[in-house]
């Protein structure tokens, strides 16, 4: 999926990485920061996910449960950005494929 491969690649080939990573600890020592940082940045990306999802549950290749499904892309993302493991293209398409396996219809 090009999210999972974009967010990937962002977080590891620019200086969008360093930062995010910063932002992270600091998210998690300041409530504010942290609302903030959720409500712009986070939401917009869940959204742009939960779109992609959506299509394709109307299409009826994934089952429903579009906030999930967003979760289970970005969480394996976000603990190795914090706990560190190499974000690997790779890396990507194996979450993605066991989210597809996890929600694909028997249609």
């Amino acid at each position: 999926m090009a999210v999972t491969r974009s967010a990937i690649e962002r977080l590891t080939t620019s200086s969008f990485g360093p930062v995010i990573r910063a932002l992270l600890c600091e998210i998690a020592a300041n409530r504010a920061v942290g609302d903030r940082f959720r409500a712009t940045v986070i939401e917009a990306r869940r959204e742009e996910i939960r779109r992609v999802i959506e299509r394709g549950v109307t299409r009826g290749d994934l089952r429903p449960g579009p906030d999930l499904a967003t979760e289970l892309l970005l969480g394996p993302v976000c603990l190795r950005l914090v706990l560190g493991g190499a974000l690997t293209p790779e890396f990507g398409a194996e979450v993605v494929e066991a989210l597809l396996t996890g929600f694909a219809t028997d249609h």
